[in-house]
């Protein structure tokens, strides 16, 4: 049975669980959209160099995966994790405005949203308390995430289309069919705050 660990964020986190025994490991700690740990704690590693770190790791063995846990915001994000060596992604906050996902559709100045909050949030605290019974005063006051509203996508299926559209686009550009192509082809440049003005929709106003 495959084994999935985690969740780590250095090399030395993401070796010690493939050496436990772990076929694939889960990176990133405080890289949600809602998630504030990094800032709570003072602990965590940007998701893109968790994703090297592990990677690293993951070729001291012989097929070891790896899969950042938080942090994709679009397609382009799903290219560069997958670039970096991560066979795979979650995305919480990307999926979390369609219909498929939990939470009631809210509309607020004429738009309409769905409610999305962590596992540490103050609400799912005060829920694990009355499920578990737990009785500890401290409990909910230790939050490490936000409570908030994401735009509404619609059903998953189609909102996937569009992100899958990106992420075929961008294999496209680093003449890559697959992700081992990816792996292969797939160059990095680190680039100024101007690039990334640039590399946005800039001089016009947006419509749509």
């Amino acid at each position: 049975m495959p084994l999935l660990g985690g969740i780590v964020s250095t090399y030395e986190g993401a070796f010690d669980m493939f050496a436990a025994g772990a076929d694939t490991v889960l990176t990133g700690i405080g890289a949600g959209a809602i998630c504030t740990t990094r800032i709570m704690t003072g602990v965590g590693v940007p998701q893109f160099v968790s994703v090297m770190e592990a990677t690293r790791a993951a070729k001291q063995f012989k097929k070891k995966f790896v899969i950042p846990d938080a942090g994709v915001k679009n397609s382009g994000d799903i290219v560069k994790a997958l670039a970096a060596g991560a066979c795979a992604v979650v995305c919480g906050a990307l999926m979390a405005g369609t219909d498929e996902a939990p939470g009631e559709i809210i509309k607020k100045d004429g738009k309409l949203f769905k409610r999305y909050d962590g596992s540490t949030s103050t609400t799912q605290k005060r829920r694990e308390r009355e499920k578990t019974g737990i009785d500890l005063a401290h409990f909910e006051y230790h939050i490490e995430g936000v409570e908030g509203l994401i735009p509404y996508k619609g059903s998953v299926a189609s909102w996937l289309d569009y992100v899958c559209a990106g992420v075929r686009s961008g294999f496209s550009y680093c003449g890559a069919k697959n992700i081992k192509e990816l792996w292969k082809n797939a160059q990095f440049v680190q680039i100024t705050h101007a690039g990334l003005l640039e590399s946005r929709a800039h001089t016009v106003e947006v419509l749509s």
